[in-house]
């Protein structure tokens, strides 16, 4: 089932409204930070 408000006006024909995009970017970002550069040891030797 499509979520409610997922198109404007719950119209299936019109464009999906994408007010979450600045959201998806933020939660992208920080996980990149996280699991890529805060994991990764300062030292290269130790790869």
């Amino acid at each position: 089932a499509i979520p409610d408000n997922y198109y404007s006006q719950d119209n299936p024909e019109g464009e999906p409204s994408v007010n979450w995009r600045g959201h998806a970017h933020l939660l992208y970002s920080n996980w990149l930070n996280y699991y890529v550069y805060q994991s990764t040891p300062y030292s290269l030797g130790g790869l």
